[in-house]
């Protein structure tokens, strides 16, 4: 079973996934990842803490997501991986195409490393 949520900070798009990526739902998957891409967004993160195993076909999600998202001038990083899928994500080369984060603020520090432009304007 596979759950998504969805929550913006700014224009940045977080995908919380909780489960599995499997074969029966990694379409469901694909498909919310691809609609971000689609409605605009291009700074993605991909929470992953609560995903035990990722199928093949997920993986290549990512990795049309990472060329779309950079494709737009953004980019996509996974969130807090666990220990399994971290270690396919290694195998896999991802590791060389995007960042590996701990925490939400790592994620939004990845593509605002000066704050949030409404952090900076306010500080103006």
């Amino acid at each position: 079973m596979l759950e998504i949520g969805f929550e913006k900070v700014e224009d940045i798009g977080f995908l919380k996934l909780r489960g599995s990526v499997d074969g029966e739902n990694y379409e469901m998957f694909h498909a919310s990842a691809s609609g971000l891409l689609d409605q605009g967004v291009s700074r993605i993160v991909l929470d992953l803490k609560e995903v035990d195993y990722i199928v093949s076909s997920g993986f290549r999600t990512i990795g049309s997501c990472v060329s779309g998202a950079k494709d737009m001038g953004g980019g996509l990083v996974i969130m807090s991986p666990t220990d399994g899928v971290r270690e396919i994500l290694q195998l896999l080369g991802f590791h060389n195409l995007l960042s590996i984060v701990a925490t939400k603020e790592e994620a939004v520090k990845y593509f605002y490393p000066e704050g949030l432009p409404a952090e900076k304007d306010g500080d103006a």
